[in-house]
């Protein structure tokens, strides 16, 4: 169980499967011309949100940089996604590029480097 909301009130990590299970019907959700959404799930105490790529973006390592140069900040401080954060949980970013998969994890340790 997580503890959301401060205050010792706890979450069963069921209502995050349930809102994971209700995002997914809208699936796939096109993002941008480059970026299509086509799996959410909550596995633990972590979102997964699976991505697929079209376009040119280089190398594994120069998307995670771009990533994490432009994406992380916003989620750290996100209206929805920083309390979450505050209290453990996580979200993963997968992103299918070039036959890899590119995975990029954001959690309270990455939040507070910032």
């Amino acid at each position: 169980q997580l503890d959301v909301g401060g205050g010792g009130g706890r979450a069963s990590s069921c209502c995050f499967v349930r809102d994971a299970a209700i995002a997914r019907r809208e699936l796939p959700i096109q993002i941008d011309q480059s970026t299509t959404l086509v799996n959410v799930s909550f596995d633990g105490r972590s979102y997964v949100y699976r991505y697929d790529l079209t376009g040119q973006f280089g190398s594994a390592a120069d998307f995670r940089k771009w990533f994490e140069r432009e994406n992380v900040p916003n989620i750290c401080t996100g209206e929805d996604t920083a309390p979450l954060i505050e209290f453990g949980v996580s979200f993963i970013y997968e992103y299918e590029l070039d036959g890899a998969t590119v995975a990029i994890p954001i959690d309270q340790s990455i939040c507070r480097k910032l």
